[in-house]
């Protein structure tokens, strides 16, 4: 696929953010204190009658040209004064985070109305080292902000602001001029505070038995669509090609059937329920959630990420614990525009013991197959297919879809049967397209002599539909087409074998972790992907909170699988049959549902989901309302229906 928009400098604002300075030694930065995870953090000392200091995301512009996205912050309509003490133990610090104010809080103004000037003030015990003054304009609503685009302002620039151990912060926000708008409904204050621990390690050398990791993520790859699974199409042969010497997992199941919380679960090990990164309301990955590339990181490993989808991007914190982090701020690109960063930062650190993160994403819209994929299996686009052709047929389908519990039963009516059969051609090239691009990258470690002392893992975060159940896309239903992924593991002391119990692929985070002599300790349940078949796990769960059923367009499905039966719920519906069982093993593709045949299987297996999420609730990082700039970029890569 080719992008139409190339950002370069803000994936160089990225870069930078994630600490990455060119160094004999690796400058690791690791987050001691999120200041904004509890109200317990801060005592407010003075605030504007009727006004409320609360937690909340704010977001100063949606121009992904200015730092302004959605931070966690304390909102502090002008005047206020909040107090935090610093720990007296683990110093010295430095203290990150920036001030702004919410695109929202212009919206009242009129085109006549004179800006606002707000006053921003960080004082230490008593010494002021911060002071910003910010202009809130008429603006013409979230849609129009960007015409003059609000910035965070970062405190202490670059460089933070260095504390020592027992310091009390003050934070304070004031009213400069007057204000036609009510003081308490001016959404303004500070975001992203955090205390850091900046540390100079050595670099440390990898071995057969300390081995590199290579964590290779690929977008929107159903199973059924790979040699791994069988399919006639030679569509992964680079995959098939080392699989021989891998484990083969062949019942993977993703905890979900769309990016953010599939790929969470990756990172930490744990199931959506836990980590909370569900929905653009909650889409940002908690600072107190330990990451796969923290844990490495913390046993010698130099860290790098990169990343094809501008959702797994170090503006939803997926880059903590990442030396060095690379993603689009806009729209997905292909792998031919990643690669070659991914494949500098390897010549770069092919001395070093390292963890890579790859996030490749050919086979997700916009559907666009290498030339040369193309030309391999024989395909050719019908004359009159037009570019973008699979979001346009989406977009046709999508009024019916809503309409119809099961989804469209005649596409014929609505799209040609060439254009039809395209469809699935097109998706099948661009998954062509991305084993291309995973075989470029075992190329390169083979050249370099490092695939004899580095593990690498293959997984997909979920599928596709392909009308299979009357839709196309992702994120709406639970059904195997998008849960059912390709999943492998190979490398030195890695038994090649085939794995036919069903797996849940949140586990293949903890299994790296071990293999690089680290835990994630919150993932309590953890199994060890690299042993034998009877350590999987009897039950798998996986939801999608972007469900659609019945008439409820957007909702959230639950799902489990367990003893050969696959059952979805929705519980927040009103409709009279909110669940649907499936024998996954007589009816693998999911085509008949057999809940009213089989009531006492129904009840057991929304017991066991019940228990799954009692079993996590406590652990759930508070989650704080959403961002706008979130919502906005949802609907900017093609997933509708998060204007709330």
């Amino acid at each position: 696929m080719k992008s139409t928009l190339k950002i370069c400098v803000p994936l160089c604002l990225f870069i930078a953010a994630c600490g990455y300075t060119p160094t004999s030694k690796r400058i690791v930065r690791v987050v001691h204190t999120d200041l904004l995870d509890s109200d317990e953090r801060y005592e407010v000392t003075r605030t504007s009658p009727g006004a409320e200091v609360r937690r909340m995301i704010l977001t100063p512009s949606l121009s992904v040209f200015v730092d302004g996205g959605d931070l966690p912050s304390l909102v502090m309509p002008p005047s206020t004064e909040v107090q935090m003490r610093v720990p007296s133990a683990g110093g010295p610090f430095v203290l990150r985070g920036a001030a702004g104010i919410d695109l929202k809080s212009g919206k009242p103004l009129t085109k006549d109305s004179e800006p606002i000037s707000i006053l921003f003030e960080l004082e230490i015990d008593g010494e002021r080292r911060f002071e910003s003054q910010q202009r809130l304009k008429p603006r013409a609503g979230i849609k129009g902000a960007s015409d003059d685009p609000l910035s965070w302002v970062r405190l202490g620039g670059s460089d933070g602001v260095e504390l020592s151990g027992g310091e009390t912060i003050t934070l304070r926000t004031d009213l400069l001029t007057s204000s036609s708008i009510p003081p308490r409904e001016i959404l303004c204050g500070f975001g992203g505070l955090v205390l850091e621990v900046v540390t100079e390690r050595e670099h440390l050398s990898a071995t057969p038995e300390t081995p590199n990791i290579v964590f290779v993520v690929m977008d929107t790859l159903r199973a059924d669509r790979t040699n791994l699974d069988g399919y006639e199409l030679d569509t992964t042969p680079n995959l098939a090609r080392i699989s021989e010497e891998a484990i083969v997992y062949e019942n993977a199941i993703s905890t979900s059937s769309w990016t953010w919380p599939a790929t969470a679960s990756f990172l930490t090990g744990l199931p959506p329920e836990a980590h909370g990164v569900l929905l653009h309301r909650s889409s940002w990955l908690a600072h107190s959630l330990e990451t796969l590339a923290e844990a490495l990181q913390e046993r010698g490993y130099t860290t790098g990420g990169f990343s094809a989808n501008p959702l797994v991007s170090a503006d939803k914190n997926f880059a903590q614990g990442f030396e060095e982090y690379q993603a689009p701020t806009t729209a997905f690109v292909s792998g031919d525009e990643v690669l070659p960063g991914c494949f500098e930062w390897i010549e770069r650190n092919k001395e070093h013991r390292f963890f890579l993160y790859l996030h490749l994403a050919d086979p997700h819209v916009p559907h666009e197959p290498h030339p040369d994929e193309l030309a391999r299996l024989g395909f050719e686009a019908p004359a009159d297919f037009p570019p973008r052709g699979f979001e346009i047929a989406h977009t046709a389908l999508r009024q019916q879809l809503l309409l119809k519990p099961f989804g469209v039963t005649r596409p014929e009516k609505v799209l040609s049967k060439e254009h039809l059969e395209w469809l699935d051609k097109e998706y099948d090239a661009c998954v062509a397209t991305g084993d291309r691009n995973l075989g470029l990258l075992l190329d390169l470690l083979k050249e370099e002599g490092l695939m004899e002392k580095t593990v690498i893992a293959f997984v997909g975060d979920h599928g596709e539909e392909l009308l299979d159940h009357g839709g196309l896309d992702h994120a709406r239903t639970l059904h195997p087409e998008l849960i059912r992924v390709p999943m492998l593991l190979m490398g030195p002391g890695i038994t090649p074998m085939k794995i036919s119990s069903q797996t849940s692929t949140r586990h293949l985070g903890s299994t790296l972790a071990k293999i690089g002599g680290a835990e994630l300790s919150a993932a309590k349940d953890a199994i060890d992907l690299s042993q034998r078949d009877h350590e999987r796990a009897s039950a798998v769960f996986f939801r999608t909170d972007k469900g659609g059923w019945g008439s409820h367009p957007k909702t959230t499905i639950l799902g489990v699988r367990s003893e050969g039966l696959s059952l979805h719920w929705a519980p927040q519906t009103e409709e009279d049959q909110n669940v649907r069982l499936y024998d996954h093993i007589k009816d693998p593709q999911e085509m008949k549902d057999i809940a009213a045949l089989r009531p006492l299987e129904v009840e057991r297996m929304k017991a066991l989901i019940l228990t799954h999420q009692g079993r996590w609730a406590a652990d759930l990082p508070n989650a704080l309302e959403g961002g706008a700039r979130a919502a906005e970029m949802l609907r900017a890569v093609g997933y509708a229906g998060d204007e709330e």
